[in-house]
């Protein structure tokens, strides 16, 4: 048998002692995962003729021996050839190796890096919910996210208290399908990287406080369907990109500080299904090429809007609800109107607004609501209206309408909210308003409504607020508006009427010090009898911690620069001051509206156990909402909106059992509102949702 030549029989000895180490280190250490090791490398087999002698043959190794690092010397002697293949000698660490821990494929993805650094930029560890974040779990187990393969397809933390702003890195999430993070307390502006997203089909960024401009690289996202950036405190222009968004379903922009115009390419997004751009800053009239969105189904519009109404807006016979509200839009409303015969829900008020109700309003049997109001429309509520059916809200304030009430609106079975204050009305309230059993609300003030109170107005079971006042209504209160069980509100004073309220409902609030006494209670004001020795008088004893409260409220305000602050701080009643309204000596209704309120609202606001009504709209209120407002357990209206109010809605809203109206529209609330008050509340906007 030919020897083995050396230099081949060297080379599988070292081979094998490596590979021997490798095994005793993952012995002496069998807690750690080691990496998957190589299959042992076998033999080379013997050559079929022989080599050349070697010039140099190694030295054997030892057990103690490391192997060569350069040729051996060469031995004195030439040994025998082996007439069989020598045992390798055995290595032995003095030391286990350190070991490597086995990783998740995803562990050093961009993709990980990416979510680290929103998670670090956005304040993670006081996120609502943070399962798993940053943990060596792979990220399809992160809390809000959703995996394919190791890609991160979807990212939904909507109201989970994230603070601070999106980092570039978010750009690096290319397979990003899905991203959603509105309802939080987001600051700064959007990453111009985002447009790096090209698989991207929804963006949900709204209800934060993010500046800035709109990127125009959003143009990218040609695979986008839902555009949603309401809510926020953007500005400047909307960058011509975005009408090259083919694929666009729904653009949602309200709510900003937008400037511009609306421009004439919006009619390039032919597949747009939802259309929102109330209060967004954007000025201008509204283009005609609107009319060519044949497959809007929800149009919401207004703000600084001026001009007329184009007709071309009544050829979207897809539409499901219009909205144009808030707005300086003038002329008339179009008898076209009446080509939208899905309308479930129409909202038309500006300031401006002439000409008459068209009766082809009646040619929309869906309609479920209908809002005309705010301007200058004239004539008579044209008696088609009666016919809708499905109507559930009828609202026509504030124009200048005349003529009388009709008898049919007792067709009007499923409605619920009736108003037709701030009008010219005249005649008689018809008794078959008592046919309207859902009725919640009627509120008929403000009108040359003259006659009695029908006492068939007591037939209406789940009637909550009542509100006549400011009319010329004459003869006796109608003892049958005790029969009204749900009853909160009564307004009935500036009328010509007699008699007395009964007195089993003086728990409702009645609107003004003015109104009709309570049966049996004397119309004479009884002599204030003498406190005890040292004890301070009973009505002291009853308003000193609501002055108190007033007093804190005006200091938190910044009372000094109000418009109006009529007798605040003074020794009279607080009753007489500007915007508080008492009964019995108690704070009822506290109302600042549109007065330059600025600063926060204190926490004593839950001290007005009384308060029934709240409106402090559209001032510049900034912080949070105290959570004690859920002390106020009396209240049944409101009203925050228009402010810059922001944070969590507290919670402890949904303890306001009585809670009927409840505006907070126009902030930078993040959060939701307790499902419990979903049946409670009987008028609300939109601006917060509902909490699953």
């Amino acid at each position: 048998m030919k020897a083995l030549p050396v230099p081949i029989n060297f080379l599988a000895t070292a081979c094998l002692s490596v590979l021997f180490i490798l095994a005793m280190a993952a012995c002496l250490n069998p807690a750690t995962e080691a990496e998957p090791q190589p299959t042992a490398m076998a033999m080379p087999a013997s050559p079929t003729t022989a080599s050349a002698p070697p010039t140099a043959t190694p030295a054997p190794l030892t057990a103690t021996s490391a192997l060569p690092t350069a040729t051996p010397a060469p031995p004195t002697a030439t040994p025998d050839p082996p007439t069989a293949t020598p045992a390798p000698a055995i290595l032995i660490p003095t030391a286990a190796p350190p070991a490597i821990p086995t990783l998740e494929p995803d562990i050093v993805s961009a993709d990980r890096q990416a979510l680290i650094a929103l998670y670090n930029a956005t304040d993670g560890p006081n996120w609502y919910v943070q399962d798993d974040w940053l943990g060596y779990n792979p990220i399809r187990g992160w809390f809000g996210v959703r995996t394919e393969g190791d890609r991160v397809v979807s990212l939904t933390l909507n109201y989970n208290n994230l603070n601070g702003s999106i980092p570039p890195e978010i750009g690096n999430l290319t397979n990003l399908e899905w991203l959603q993070i509105e309802g939080n307390n987001l600051s700064g502006s959007i990453p111009p990287e985002i447009g790096n997203l090209t698989k991207l089909t929804h963006l949900h960024l709204g209800r934060n406080n993010m500046s800035g401009s709109i990127p125009s690289e959003i143009g990218n996202l040609i695979n986008l369907d839902q555009l949603y950036l309401a809510r926020n405190n953007l500005s400047g222009n909307i960058p011509p990109e975005i009408y090259n968004l083919a694929n666009l379903g729904s653009l949602s922009i309200g709510y900003n500080d937008l400037s511009g115009n609306i421009s004439p390419e919006i009619g390039n997004l032919a597949n747009l299904g939802g259309l929102y751009l109330r209060n967004s800053g954007l000025s201008g009239s509204i283009p005609p090429e609107i009319g060519s969105l044949t497959n809007l189904g929800e149009l919401s519009i207004g703000g600084n809007l001026s001009g007329n109404i184009p007709p071309e807006i009544y050829n979207l016979t897809n539409l499901g609800s219009l909205s144009i509200r808030d707005s300086n839009l003038s002329g008339g409303i179009s008898p076209e109107i009446g080509n939208l015969t899905n309308l479930w829900e129409l909202y038309i008020e500006g300031d401006n607004l002439t000409g008459s109700i068209p009766s082809e309003i009646g040619n929309l049997t869906n309609l479920g609501a209908l809002s005309i109001g705010g301007g200058n429309l004239s004539g008579n509520i044209p008696p088609e209206i009666y016919n809708l059916p499905n109507l559930v809200s009828l609202s026509i304030r504030g124009n200048n309408l005349s003529g009388g009430m009709s008898t049919q609106i007792g067709s009007l079975s499923n409605l619920r909210w009736l108003g037709i204050e701030g009008n010219n009305l005249n005649g008689d309230i018809p008794a078959e308003i008592g046919n309207l059993h859902n009725l919640w609300e009627l509120t008929l003030e403000g009108n040359n409504l003259s006659g009695s109170v029908p006492r068939e107005i007591g037939n209406l079971p789940n009637l909550a607020m009542l509100s006549i006042g400011g009319n010329n209504l004459s003869g006796e209160i109608p003892p049958e508006i005790g029969n009204l069980p749900n009853l909160v509100m009564l307004s009935i004073s500036g009328n010509n009427l007699n008699g007395c309220i009964p007195s089993h409902i003086d728990h409702i609030l009645i609107q003004n010090e003015s109104a009709p006494p309570l049966c049996g209670e004397s119309t004479t004001t009884p002599m204030p009898q003498p406190a005890a020795p040292g004890a301070p008088s009973q009505s002291h004893a009853n308003t000193d911690t609501e002055r108190e409260t007033l007093i804190a409220l005006y200091n938190a305000m910044n009372g000094t620069n109000w418009y109006i602050q009529d007798n605040w701080l003074t020794d009279l009643p607080v009753g007489d001051w500007h915007g508080v309204k008492t009964r019995g000596g108690r704070v009822v209704e506290l109302n600042l509206r549109y007065n330059n309120l600025s600063g926060s609202i204190p926490p004593e606001i839950g001290n007005f156990s009384n308060l029934i009504v709240l409106f402090l709209e559209s001032n510049n209120l900034s912080g949070n909402i105290p959570s004690e407002i859920g002390n106020l357990s009396n209240l049944m209206e409101l009203d925050l909106s228009g402010n810059n109010l922001s944070g969590s809605i507290p919670p402890e809203i949904g303890d306001i059992s009585n809670l009927q109206l409840l505006w907070l529209e126009g902030n930078n609330l993040s959060g939701c509102l307790p499902s419990s008050m979903m049946i409670a509340l009987r008028s609300f906007d939109d601006a917060v949702p509902f909490c699953d």
